[in-house]
């Protein structure tokens, strides 16, 4: 059995790497249960030889982080479904975990009033913004792609690689275009060259939200997720639906491959026991192709978890197997809204310590896995708590978020602001909302001028986490740090009422 225990000193923060990584919890497993997960990997990649395969990219391109310059790449493009304005928008919530001297991969159109702040309110330092070619529109191309094919983008950072000694790639996800990048750095530059990410294929994978739930399966049990089912084919989806409606009051449709709620849809039982079949055809699919749903199977389809009490993530790191074990960073509780659950923010879990740890171990059982099947990196899981109360609650893991997001970017910058974001718990706003007349960045940080966060001047305040748009807005998208929990959460109130007017 794993066991967890609270970490509180501010020692175990990884100091070698690039990015902090602060330790809150103490793991431990059992020899035997080691021995039956390793097992669980290598079948795996048995099953699946390529999986964590890297060798096309060459000898002095591997997963890991170098002390040295970092290219930070915030693309989103590969991600199906997620929308222009958001794929423009996070490429600059990336340049958050930038450091003095790295090099910041843009495409979008520049927001010098968020770099600026960012070197100067934050003190995070001068980073290197390098204009990537974006003639073709950012979303078509994924960036990683522009910066081999952008010829001047290229030759600066083969410049930079040269001169100081070596590159660490920092994607905000492993797909193939960043490792053949990395390749044509190190064969240019003739240094070595570190992906901070697992290897293309594995990278796949663990988003996938099929795969991931067959992971679940192996590692924690059937018990430990919905009623998940394949679907491949109009009437499978057709009659899967309809048989699930006839036991449970709400399923979900989801497009495996995409992020989050962005390719989710749901339906109530209720709305088509009475349908014939072509109606509930009509609607699944007016539905899908609403999301931007290619057409593209299988599907995942599953029962809708209710009543849920709660949406807890585990923040991972997963280190190389000679670095040492994986690291639970922290539980965030995630604050969804509408019929889809969609994410609109996080804060630091309340849960009572026992259900905290019950989530820290099953997470770990999965890292372990992931980490023996030559997984690097960022990494995080969505659960639920689901039943009559959450003293009785069963826990049920959603999905594998093998990436950076939502709340790892947050938590990491905090780790750098602050040196531990247990010291300043924080809340995160990530909304659209409909703000007239529009707001610029340059008006939103006039609003907040005496409640932004400055290291070293105050104890409390908001960090805002993007660029709010080119000319207007419609969208929050902020941190707010507090000495307490409740001190954050009433900080984040203020900001959106100055800010919502």
């Amino acid at each position: 059995m794993l066991r967890s225990q609270k970490a509180v000193s501010r020692s175990s923060v990884l100091k070698t790497l690039p990015v902090p990584i602060v330790p809150q919890f103490r793991m431990s497993i059992a020899e035997a249960e080691r021995s039956r997960l390793i097992a669980i990997a290598e079948r795996l990649v048995s099953n699946e030889p390529a999986l964590s395969t890297k060798y096309a990219f060459g000898p002095s391109v591997k997963s890991g982080m170098l002390d040295g310059p970092m290219l930070v790449i915030g693309d989103h493009s590969e991600i199906p479904l997620i929308s222009a304005e958001a794929g423009d928008l996070y490429q600059y919530r990336m340049a958050l975990l930038a450091r003095d001297g790295d090099i910041v991969a843009i495409s979008a159109r520049r927001t010098r009033e968020f770099e600026r702040y960012i070197a100067t309110t934050l003190g995070l330092g001068t980073s290197e913004f390098l204009d990537v070619d974006s003639t073709r529109t950012p979303l078509c191309v994924p960036l990683a792609k522009l910066c081999c094919e952008d010829e001047t983008a290229f030759e600066r950072i083969v410049a930079v690689t040269r001169d100081r000694g070596c590159l660490t790639i920092m994607p905000h996800i492993g797909t193939g275009h960043p490792w053949l990048l990395a390749g044509a750095v190190a064969r240019s530059s003739h240094r070595p060259v570190r992906i901070a990410a697992p290897p293309p294929r594995l990278t796949r994978r663990v988003n996938h939200k099929l795969w991931f739930s067959e992971l679940v399966s192996k590692v924690l049990g059937s018990q430990a997720q919905p009623k998940v089912f394949h679907t491949y084919g109009p009437a499978a989806l057709v009659g899967q639906v309809t048989s699930l409606a006839r036991r449970y009051d709400r399923i979900a449709v989801k497009v495996p491959d995409s992020a989050g709620s962005a390719g989710n849809i749901s339906i109530w039982s209720k709305d088509i026991r009475d349908l014939s079949s072509a109606a509930v055809h009509s609607r699944l699919f007016a539905l899908l192709h609403d999301l931007g749903w290619d057409d593209k199977y299988p599907l995942l389809t599953q029962v809708w978890d209710c009543p849920v009490h709660c949406s807890p993530s585990v923040q991972c790191w997963i280190p190389n197997q000679d670095e040492g074990q994986p690291i639970i960073e922290g539980i965030f509780e995630q604050i969804v809204e509408g019929t889809e659950a969609e994410f609109v923010g996080s804060r630091p879990a309340q849960l009572p310590a026992n259900l905290q740890a019950t989530l820290a171990d099953q997470a770990y059982k999965l890292t372990t896995v992931l980490q023996s099947c030559g997984y690097y990196g960022r990494c995080s899981f969505d659960a639920v708590f689901v039943g009559p109360s959450i003293d009785s609650a069963t826990i049920h893991w959603i999905e594998c978020n093998g990436r950076w997001g939502g709340v790892s970017i947050p938590m990491t910058l905090v780790n750098r602001l602050t040196g531990d974001w247990t010291s300043k718990p924080f809340v995160v706003v990530q909304k659209y909302v409909t703000i007239y007349p529009p707001l610029h960045l340059d008006d939103v940080l006039e609003r907040l001028a005496e409640r932004l966060f400055v290291p070293g001047q105050t104890d409390e305040g908001i960090v805002v986490l993007s660029p709010i748009g080119y000319k207007t807005t419609k969208r929050l998208h902020f941190a707010a740090l507090g000495r307490t929990p409740e001190r954050a959460v009433s900080r984040a109130k203020e900001a959106a009422g100055l800010l919502l007017g």
